[in-house]
């Protein structure tokens, strides 16, 4: 237990924290093939449980990304 205690850190950011980094799609400016679907992504911090507006962003931005890549 020791170890594993000296070697990870919980790691967290805030909801909306990348709101304004990424376009429509998830994507990050200035930063080609970089896709971010998860909270920080969220134009507002919801008044909800997270889970549900990153589980809609998310299968948003996949159809986007599979339309693209097919």
């Amino acid at each position: 237990d020791s170890l594993v205690y000296q070697h990870v850190e919980v790691l967290a950011h805030a909801t909306s924290s990348c709101a304004q980094s990424v376009d429509g799609r998830g994507a990050l400016r200035g930063f080609e093939g970089v896709t971010i679907a998860d909270a920080s992504i969220l134009s507002t911090i919801p008044n909800c449980t997270p889970a549900a507006p990153v589980t809609i962003e998310a299968l948003r931005i996949a159809r986007i990304l599979g339309e693209e890549m097919s």
